[in-house]
């Protein structure tokens, strides 16, 4: 049963790759050419008017250097993870759903440490066939993208919940305020457009939706019923 499960998920994700990642692709161009444009530019401003410049405006400058940077080193793991789903076999073996997303809030939290993650889970170690680093970075992506756009976030909770045939992954934020729809992520994003590649490799669906004082990320994979 395992075994035909993994025979769909590989020809799902093959044929997927194939009709994305050219668009994929053009997108991280763009992603990446921003801040390489943009360190460029600080470098050679500091370079030709450093001895004009105060201070404190020095270190603004090698502060957004060092942002560019870390921006740009975040894309190119992207890239690895996403070169995983290059035409070939997408490599499977059963893994805990929960421990994942652990592993996926932990290393988030080690670069927000001020953003609160609250894991809530009724999955009791739920195995599921899945690239376990890809659907991680999906994850950590998510959170991610949470955090950009409502960078005053109280709180994130991460939700697992087990319905019949589907397992439902809820990212939920916590605001003082009500979310706008304008909050939602651009329609061409690489980040957003990586996460849908790699769920959608997995046979599952991604929501967005922005409900009262909450932005709402919702990610539903198939599973075999319970005898």
């Amino acid at each position: 049963m395992l075994h035909n499960q993994t025979e769909n998920l590989l020809t799902e994700s093959n044929l997927l790759a194939a009709q994305t990642c050219a668009t994929l692709f053009r997108l991280l161009s763009h992603e990446l050419r921003n801040p390489i444009s943009n360190m460029i530019t600080s470098s050679n401003f500091y370079l030709e008017e450093g001895a004009e410049l105060t201070d404190d405006y020095k270190t603004t400058l090698m502060q957004s250097i060092s942002a560019d940077a870390s921006q740009l080193l975040s894309q190119v793991e992207n890239i690895f993870s996403l070169s995983r789903l290059a035409p070939g076999p997408l490599q499977l073996s059963e893994d805990e759903i929960d421990a994942v997303i652990s592993n996926a809030v932990r290393r988030t939290r080690s670069q927000y440490p001020s953003l609160e993650i609250i894991i809530s889970s009724n999955l009791d170690s739920l195995l599921f066939p899945m690239d376990s680093a890809l659907f991680e970075c999906a994850i950590m992506l998510i959170l991610k993208m949470i955090h950009e756009q409502i960078p005053d976030a109280i709180s994130i909770q991460c939700t697992e919940t087990r319905h019949a045939d589907k397992v439902l992954l809820t990212f939920r934020t916590t605001c003082d305020s009500a979310v706008s729809p304008d909050t939602l992520p651009r329609e061409k994003s690489f980040d957003l457009d990586t996460c849908q590649l790699i769920i959608q490799a997995h046979q599952g669906c991604l929501r967005v939706t922005p409900i009262d004082n909450a932005l709402v990320y919702e990610i539903e994979l198939p599973v075999k019923e319970e005898n």
